[in-house]
């Protein structure tokens, strides 16, 4: 694997106590850049 795909497909862990409006926004920006997210809020 070279480094750009080892970049690409590392997972990435964002801790954060967000709103959920904040949290979806959070989560869309990464699945737009082609990352797959997921996010808990402070409710979950």
């Amino acid at each position: 694997m070279d480094a750009k795909n080892a970049v690409e497909s590392a997972p990435v862990i964002v801790v954060r106590r967000l709103s959920a409006a904040s949290a979806d926004r959070v989560r869309d920006r990464l699945e737009s850049a082609g990352a797959t997210a997921a996010v808990l809020t402070n409710d979950d």
